[in-house]
């Protein structure tokens, strides 16, 4: 059996697929690549993939990660085979065998792109500068108010237009990572509610700051 390690990027439409969609689109196009997928054991067995912390949907990601088991080692073709079945917006951009558990990811980069019919208001960066940003966070028990600035480490300004302005955050990719639509609520809330905005996750890093692959 052979442990191995999908990069891929999920982009354009595919952004908006769910976590179940992408699972779903990975077992069709492993088994249509002719991948020997290694099958879980009991009444109901299913392919031992597994993608590292899901996108929220309406993210795109540029170096996602999905692990599988296989019963046999896989060809020196493999990864052709499969980026010739996977959909347009889901490219596959290496295969190996990994080294690293999922485990170590610590962080992750994003870039966030805010949108403004009328122009980039002042005062966008400095909104993420609070020591305390209060956010209402939904999830499975609810609604409850959170703390926006605890879920990063560093942000800065990575570009600026007439009518759009690109921030680089560093989130916290442990203890349930915040969706990142959480910094529009904040511009929003602070008066400057973005007409649009952007979001993709660029890379996975250890708790070193070092790339994690």
């Amino acid at each position: 059996m052979s442990e191995l390690r999908l990069i891929f990027q999920k982009v354009g439409t595919a952004k908006y697929l769910s976590q179940l969609d992408v699972m779903r689109t990975f077992t069709r196009a492993f088994m249509r690549a002719g991948f020997p997928l290694k099958f879980s054991q009991g009444f109901n067995p299913h392919p031992r993939i597994s993608v590292a912390h899901p996108l929220p949907v309406g993210v795109e990601g540029y170096a996602e990660i999905v692990d599988f088991d296989t019963k046999d080692d896989m060809a020196p073709d493999a990864l052709g085979r499969l980026a010739a079945v996977l959909p347009q917006d889901i490219k596959a951009v290496k295969l190996y065998t990994p080294e690293k558990s999922v485990k170590e990811i610590a962080f992750a980069d994003y870039t966030l792109e805010f949108i403004y019919d009328s122009g980039v208001p002042d005062g966008i960066l400095e909104t993420f500068s609070a020591e305390n940003i209060p956010v209402m966070k939904k999830s499975k028990g609810g609604v409850k108010e959170s703390n926006l600035r605890d879920a990063f480490t560093d942000i800065r300004e990575e570009s600026r237009g007439g009518r759009s302005v690109v921030l680089l955050a560093r989130l916290d990719a442990r203890n349930a990572p915040i969706n990142p639509r959480y910094f529009a609520d904040a511009l929003a809330s602070a008066g400057k509610a973005p007409d649009f905005a952007r979001y993709a996750r660029l890379r996975f890093l250890r708790a070193d700051g070092e790339a994690f692959e």
